[in-house]
This record gives C-alpha cells, structure tokens and sequence, in this order.
C-alpha cells in the first residue's frame, strides 16, 4: 500500500524523467522488488536497543519478520504469471529460436575456420578428426530439425536481434566520440531501443518512441524539471536543432548497418522475415528522412561536419595512445591536442 502511495505521489515526476512509464510498469513497480529489507533493519536495531525489553523485542522482530516472509511468499511466487498477465514478460519462444538461429551461425563459422587453416602450421598436422570433432561439439553435422516457432515468435527474434545491433553502434558512436554521451541525443536513442524491445512482438518502434520524446518536449511536458535534471545531471549543452540533426544522423546510421549485419548471422533463413523487418526499418528511417530535411541545410551539414571532425580527433588520440605505449611520444601530444583545441575556442566563440 504505501508503494503505491509513494507511486501515486511520484507519477508526474517519473513521467518527466527520462522514458515515461505506463501503468503496468507501474503495476509491476508496485507488486515486486525487494520485500522488508528496511523493516527487518529497523526491527533489528530496535531488538537490540537496551531500552527496550526482550519481550517487545521479540514481539517486534516475529511480526516484522512475518510479513516481510508472507509478502516475499506471495509477491515471488506470483511475479512471474502477473508481468505475463501485463504483457510485459519476454517471450521464451523468441529466446529459443534466436538462440537456435546463433547456434546455428556459430557452428558453420567454426567450420568456415577449419577449413582455412594453413595447412602448412606443422602444428596443427595429423589432426584427428574424431578426436577434434568430440572437443569442438559444434563440427558434429546438424540435421536439420522442423522448425516448431509460430511467424510471430520468429518476427520477435529477428527483431530483438535487430534492436540489440542497433543500440550496439550507438554505444559504438558514444565510445568513438561522435555522440557525446551525456547528450540527449545518446540518451534518446539508447532508451529508445529499450522501449521498441517491449513491444518487438507487434513491429519496430524505435522510432515511435523517439517521436514521443520530441513531442513531450515540444508540448512544455518536460519543462522546468527536465531542465534542472539535465543541468544536474552534467548533459551535454547542444542546441535543440542540433540535437535532432545527431539524432536523425546517428538512427539512420544504425539501421543501415544493422539491415547488412544482421543477415550476416541469420543467414538464409526466414526470408519472410528479414524481408519484413527490413521494410519496418525502412519505413522508420524514411520517417526519419522527413525530420531531417525539415531542418535547415546548413545546420545539417554543421551535424555532419562536427561529426566527422570528432571522429577524426578520435582517431588521433588513439594514435596518441599507441604512440606513448611504443615511447616515441614527446612534444607530439601538444601537436594533436592543437587543432581540438582551436575547433572549441572557434565553437565557443560563435556561440
């Protein structure tokens, strides 16, 4: 009762916060986590305060003690049916069959590098084959079992997949500095993809999401709050416009290069499939599209521009790094640091 209480109190306040949560989210926040874990401390210290009797004590320590073992009873055993009830449980069938799809990828790489090895390496001459076939269980033939997946829990694999290949080249953009990662848009897109994965089962939308956020803020839902959260939270300071030019940038981006890697490691099953997921993701980044090219051209260009210089200067602090490892780094650091440092007094000044 009283976390549904403080809920209630914090609903408005979470809803501004980062991903707005829904009420089976709320549900789910209310029925599980952790059960008497501060009753049984303060319970604790009271059985032991020297002021207070034995008796009490104990009496205090057996109806905390109680409860709290009553709710994690009931609350634990019934967590599981009540986030299937709510929809929000992942489907065990879309886990099985994305892991049968990567067994399957995994095994004919395995035999991919055993057929190129130099068969020159004296080490690896007179192998027996039995004997490697029992060590590397993968090389065993896989016969080729029926597949029992309905459409829809193969749709949600394929999806899953896709999403995490997504939000892996975000981070991927984040470490390579061309998002900054305190920046709304890193926070967008990553939680972004945390949001399409729940509903992965219906169609990809990623992109459904990130509109959501764009309009709260357009709408003054954010507001004040969101600002101070921002400033607290040390975000990085980018203009609105440019914020949405990294952002439409960095999606697009990712769902390219997810829709060529993908395929990679399903190879050629579920046509169907792939096909259609790649006509969502298609249709997302044509969304994507129309924002882009309602944004002014030259600020565009400024996105791009200011990301490839980033990569750039990444680039060169990596060589940095490599250099000093080898001990050929002496007055060169200054050199490389120069030109970043000139690109952010140039950009403090126009602002």
């Amino acid at each position: 009762v009283i976390r549904a209480v403080m809920l209630a109190v914090l609903w408005v306040p979470l809803q501004m916060a980062g991903s707005p949560i829904d009420w089976r989210e709320g549900v789910a926040m209310i029925w599980s986590g952790l059960r008497g874990a501060v009753s049984l401390t303060l319970a604790i210290i009271i059985d032991e305060e020297p002021a207070v009797s034995r008796e009490m004590g104990a009496r205090i320590m057996f109806h905390v003690g109680g409860i709290a073992a009553l709710t994690l009873l009931v609350n634990a055993t019934t967590a599981a049916p009540l986030l299937r009830a709510l929809g929000l449980a992942r489907s065990s069938g879309a886990d099985q069959r994305k892991l049968s799809v990567l067994s399957k990828h995994l095994a004919q790489h395995t035999q991919e590098i055993k057929g190129k090895h130099d068969t020159k390496d004296l080490r690896f001459k007179d192998v027996n084959e039995a004997l490697l076939v029992a060590m590397v269980p993968s090389l065993k033939p896989q016969a080729q079992a029926p597949s029992e997946e309905s459409s829809t829990e193969t749709l949600q694999a394929y999806r899953e997949a896709f999403l995490q290949v997504v939000k892996s080249h975000y981070w991927t953009s984040i470490h390579q500095g061309l998002l900054p990662p305190t920046s709304q848009s890193a926070r967008l897109l990553l939680s972004s993809v945390d949001v399409a994965l729940d509903s992965a089962s219906e169609s990809l939308s990623d992109w459904e999401a990130i509109k959501a956020s764009f309009q709260t803020d357009e709408q003054g839902g954010a507001g004040w709050y969101s600002q101070i959260l921002q400033k607290l939270s040390g975000e990085y300071s980018m203009g609105e416009l440019l914020q949405k030019a990294y952002l439409v940038l960095s999606f697009m981006e990712a769902h390219r290069c997810a829709g060529e890697e993908l395929p990679r490691f399903f190879h050629g099953d579920d046509q169907q499939v792939q096909q259609q997921v790649a006509e969502e993701s298609a249709a997302e980044c044509a969304q994507a599209e129309e924002m882009l090219k309602a944004l002014p051209a030259d600020l565009v260009m400024l996105a791009r521009t200011e990301m490839f210089a980033r990569k750039l200067l990444q680039e060169q602090l990596h060589e940095v790094d490599e250099l000093k490892e080898r001990g050929l780094l002496t007055s060169i650091l200054t050199l490389l640091h120069r030109p970043k440092n000139e690109w952010l007094a140039l950009k403090d000044g126009a602002k």
